[in-house]
């Protein structure tokens, strides 16, 4: 059976391969927030595993 990642999972890929396209310098405040919500993103995802 093949399963969907769920959401945050989902957002948290969308969220590292955009990051991975952020690299004119005029972004970096951009890239900045986005690490930032990716951090949380995986924090909140490590939360819901334990």
């Amino acid at each position: 059976m093949n399963q969907e990642p769920d959401g945050l999972t989902r957002a948290i890929a969308l969220m590292e391969e955009a990051l991975d396209l952020l690299v004119d310098p005029e972004d970096g405040v951009v890239a900045m927030r986005l690490s930032h919500a990716l951090d949380l993103a995986r924090e909140r995802q490590n939360a819901k595993h334990r």
